[in-house]
């Protein structure tokens, strides 16, 4: 995984993955958690083109796939304990019209990736 420092000082990645194919961070805990409807198989957190953050099924054959839920990241935040990287606030997930955002108390906004 490439990671990346934009000039306010936030690091992000270029994949929810690390290079072993192992999860960290809000991936690993989505595929903990989350199971596919219909095969009941562990989803992953994928990216679109576009940038938009969704669930897909991890068979293959399956392929099915899903909104990422305000409540699921929430949940995550506060069962971890996880706080902004850039100054440590409190973080809250909410949805907008181009999807799943997270805010910080401080008033910044992250991507699902960044935390």
């Amino acid at each position: 995984v490439q990671r990346i420092v934009d000039d306010k000082g936030i690091t992000s990645s270029n994949n929810f993955e690390s290079e072993g194919n192992e999860e960290f961070g809000l991936a690993a805990y989505i595929q903990e958690k989350e199971r596919c409807p219909k095969c009941k198989s562990p989803m992953t957190l994928q990216k679109s083109k576009k940038g938009a953050a969704y669930l897909r099924c991890s068979n293959k054959s399956c392929g099915n796939m899903e909104y990422l839920m305000k409540e699921t990241v929430n949940q995550y935040i506060y069962n971890n304990n996880v706080t902004c990287p850039e100054d440590h606030g409190n973080l809250k997930a909410g949805l907008s019209k181009y999807g799943i955002y997270i805010r910080c108390e401080m008033g910044h906004f992250l991507k699902p990736e960044e935390i």
